[in-house]
């Protein structure tokens, strides 16, 4: 059956055609022109074979179309009254588009209305989602043949990661402040430490000796026990009066920060490079400070005692 296109009513050029069933359910790309006249003539047997009721549907170039029954030659046999059209579903599908130039493209519903133009600036294989066929709109778009990939792939949810607090190294065991005072009423009251170099050291006091040293594991051997006051660790074999602390620091900066801070047990002061976003959990005598000026973009709090 010889379907003929002899005019459109409204709208501007250019114009896509359209060739589809009664109730618009189901529609072929036929051609796009810039005038009508000349008459556009369709073969519908090559789209519809058998089928007498047809319409054909024309887009302008301002997003709108006309429906127009098709004109048959010969007449069509009347059909039954065709069936109710029921609503479309809007069924996504997944299209390749491979163009040799740049061009714009049309996504359409289920019912052929344009949701999208989409632009491709430059010449390569593109992937599109579009009810139906997407159509070029310009005419000088040059494209290989659009090809259905089947329905829209479904995007794997990726799970939120959990953030975890990182946990502070234990401080590790080390030289302490120790004190004994003798009140005994005794001279000669002996006693052991291990000092910070590892070495076992004897040593004495008198009565009324208040007795101060850095080390570790003290033990009085006189009859009457010294009972030693195990105090803050030592920094370079000096007792000191600032306690251990745990540290949380957060660098809500553009850029790395130098970190300073002396750490517990003995040590001499460190420096640490506080990447950006980076959260540091860290033992410290005395709060850290920074190359770069504490901020309100450095967050520091205090955990408590050394963990």
């Amino acid at each position: 059956m010889i379907i003929d296109v002899t005019g459109v009513t409204s709208g501007s050029s250019p114009y896509l055609i359209y060739l589809c069933d009664w109730d618009l359910s189901s529609c072929f790309f036929i051609t796009g022109v810039t005038t009508i006249p000349p008459i556009v003539q369709i073969d519908s047997n090559y789209y519809f074979p058998g089928l007498q009721l047809l319409k054909v549907k024309i887009f302008d170039n301002d997003g709108c179309f006309e429906i127009i029954e098709a004109p048959c030659i010969p007449t069509p046999t009347p059909n039954p009254p065709p069936p109710t059209p029921t609503a479309c579903m809007d069924f996504c599908t997944y299209w390749q588009i491979t163009i040799l130039n740049p061009c714009k493209f049309k996504l359409f519903d289920c019912y052929g209305n344009v949701v999208e133009i989409i632009t491709f600036n430059f010449s390569g294989t593109y992937y599109v989602e579009s009810v139906l066929q997407p159509q070029p709109v310009n005419q000088n778009c040059t494209h290989l043949p659009i090809v259905n990939l089947g329905p829209c792939p479904v995007p794997t949810p990726v799970p939120t990661p959990i953030p975890t607090q990182p946990k502070p190294t234990p401080c590790p065991i080390c030289c302490s402040c120790i004190s004994w005072e003798n009140l005994t009423g005794n001279s000669g009251m002996t006693f052991t430490y291990i000092n910070c170099s590892g070495n076992l050291i004897l040593s004495a006091t008198t009565n009324g000796d208040v007795f101060t040293i850095c080390g570790r594991d003290p033990i009085s051997y006189s009859p009457t026990k010294l009972i030693p006051t195990i105090g803050n660790p030592c920094i370079n074999d000096i007792c000191v009066d600032d306690t251990c602390t745990t540290w949380l620091i957060e660098n809500m900066m553009n850029e790395v920060v130098k970190l300073y801070y002396t750490p517990c047990c003995g040590s001499i002061e460190e420096e640490y490079d506080l990447n950006i976003n980076e959260l540091y959990v860290f033992n410290s005598f005395g709060p850290p400070y920074a190359y770069n000026p504490i901020t309100p973009n450095i967050i520091l709090t205090s955990l408590g005692g050394c963990n």
